[in-house]
């Protein structure tokens, strides 16, 4: 199974890079990353173009479900992964995914990320990551046994 990464992005020259070169640190590559060009104005394009995994596609609405789905649209893989340009996604990200969807009755996962910021922003966001996580597995009626988390 190949997996398409997909970045939609708005001015994230500061975090491009780095989220960039954890992914060219996979284990198992991807097929592709889709770096989806929201109408940026700083050099986040032009950071984005010097990884050659990288294929960038616009889209001139603005937004996060335009562009998200923009990079769906475009996107090769088998499965796609869709992350945020200031995530860091460990080195195995790829592997497990493509192993979680060997099992056939995988529809999709999520997991929760870790944040390394202000302690404030750090607890919002595992608060929100905790409430999310829970409320898919209780809507999909899925256990902790047979849902995975992944760090990105």
């Amino acid at each position: 199974l190949s997996v398409s990464i997909i970045i939609p992005v708005f001015n994230e020259e500061d975090h491009i890079g780095r989220c960039l070169d954890a992914i060219k640190r996979q284990s198992v590559k991807p097929l592709e990353i889709i770096v989806v060009d929201n109408n940026c104005t700083d050099n986040t394009i032009a950071i984005a173009r010097k990884y050659p995994l990288v294929r960038v596609v616009k889209e001139p609405i603005q937004g996060r479900t335009v562009s998200r789905a923009r990079g769906f649209n475009s996107a090769k893989g088998d499965i796609l992964g869709r992350i945020d340009a200031d995530s860091i996604l460990m080195p195995d990200w790829v592997k497990r995914v493509r192993a979680d969807f060997q099992d056939s009755s995988v529809g999709g996962v999520t997991g929760l990320g870790s944040s390394r910021v202000v302690l404030g922003l750090n607890l919002h966001s595992t608060l929100w990551s905790r409430v999310y996580f829970i409320t898919i597995q209780s809507l999909h009626g899925r256990s902790e046994e047979h849902t995975s988390e992944l760090q990105s």
